[in-house]
């Protein structure tokens, strides 16, 4: 249904403009953090937060801001799980210190190996993401060095490609086969291991590829838009 000056509503109750709508399509999870964990796709993984982390200022109104202790998670231990599927992962991250080593979004227990089947984590301001399958393991190191302002990381499995996106520049690439291994854990927005110390907004996961034009879209509105 479309709702006054040509918004249409998702079953999320969320409006979107019907020029940009794509990116409700295959939309897996989102989370804005305004001033909760919930995830507005409308299919059902909101988070579980352990800890009191607070809402501040965000790149879109409002973000989660973690102390390096508290941490959240999504799903049951069979969620997130892609295999040898396309999907893609958007995140904003600003970091308090540039220091030390902090986990981002993280599918596993952040011990590597068969125990994780994709992640993502902070070390000495670099971001790094990762992958592990039944056939191969692919590191991507990224050249961007972090700060303590805003950026927004995307990656993506495209058919045999791992891409890392940050600001919407292709920054590494990875070839990468087979299924994705299938953990036992949840999906941490941060791991409770090497807890995030900064903010997270507008965290959206989709079980396909995002087009150019949406990933440009990214960087300057928040999906799913009120």
């Amino acid at each position: 249904m479309f709702g006054k000056f040509g918004y249409k509503k998702n079953r999320a109750g969320i409006y979107l403009n019907n020029n940009t709508n794509t990116l409700l399509n295959n939309l897996y999870a989102a989370f804005n953090y305004e001033n909760n964990a919930n995830d507005l796709s409308g299919n059902g993984y909101n988070a579980t937060i352990v800890g009191t982390p607070t809402y501040t200022t965000g790149q879109f109104r409002k973000a989660i801001s973690l102390n390096g202790s508290q941490y959240l998670y999504s799903g049951t231990n069979s969620d997130f799980d892609f295999g040898s599927s396309d999907f893609t992962i958007s995140v904003w991250f600003k970091l308090n210190d540039l220091i030390g080593s902090y986990y981002g979004f993280n599918k596993g227990n952040g011990f590597g190996g068969a125990n994780d089947a994709f992640g993502s984590y902070f070390s000495a301001g670099t971001f790094n993401v990762f992958i592990n399958t039944n056939a191969t393991s692919v590191f991507l190191n990224s050249n961007f060095t972090a700060d303590t302002n805003w950026h927004n990381y995307i990656i993506e499995r495209d058919n045999n490609t791992l891409n890392l996106y940050i600001d919407n520049v292709l920054d590494k690439t990875g070839t990468v086969t087979g299924a994705m291994n299938t953990v036992p854990f949840k999906y941490f927005h941060t791991l409770n291991v090497l807890s995030l110390n900064g903010l997270i907004d507008s965290h959206n996961v989709w079980s396909r590829v995002l087009t150019s034009n949406e990933k440009l879209i990214l960087q300057t509105k928040q999906y799913p838009f009120t």
